[in-house]
């Protein structure tokens, strides 16, 4: 769904995979939405999503990271994110449970998420640590994540 949904905005994108980004189906999947892949660094979720903030730091200025499990994602989510970019350093959209559905910086913001070295990040984490070093950052709309079966009953 995701994939669908982001193939129509006229920009790089990236999906990361864990262990590796082999297979026919992924390839299918690369082709029909113009989606490269690359496999994702092990280790804590902030590790991925600072390695993957921080990979193309030098070719785009905005970097946006987008979980797979949100079901009610638009395309309005990403245009608000980047629009939003021109003002603020982060852009967090925060979920329900706490947690965050997509995480978008500029520049060297991005360097919030080195040293955390945590597998759950909360919204409210993310926040504390942009106060603490005066980063800009703006919250979108909160959005129903999918992290249990029990999360697919209350959609």
């Amino acid at each position: 769904m995701i994939c669908c949904e982001i193939s129509s905005i006229n920009i790089d994108k990236y999906l990361y995979l864990y262990p590796d980004n082999s297979g026919s189906f992924i390839k299918n999947l690369s082709s029909k939405y113009g989606i490269k892949t690359t496999n994702q660094t092990c280790g804590y979720l902030s590790k991925k999503i600072y390695t993957a903030l921080n990979s193309h730091k030098d070719k785009y200025m905005k970097r946006l990271v987008i979980g797979s499990d949100i079901p009610s994602l638009s395309v309005n989510e990403i245009y608000d994110c980047l629009e939003y970019l021109d003002y603020h350093d982060i852009v967090i959209g925060p979920s329900r449970d706490n947690g965050f559905y997509l995480v978008g910086t500029k520049n060297r913001a991005h360097k919030c998420f080195e040293n955390m070295d945590l597998n759950e990040i909360l919204t409210d984490d993310i926040i504390d640590i942009c106060r603490d070093q005066k980063i800009e950052y703006k919250l979108l709309r909160k959005l129903k994540d999918i992290d249990t079966p029990r999360d697919l009953l209350n959609l």
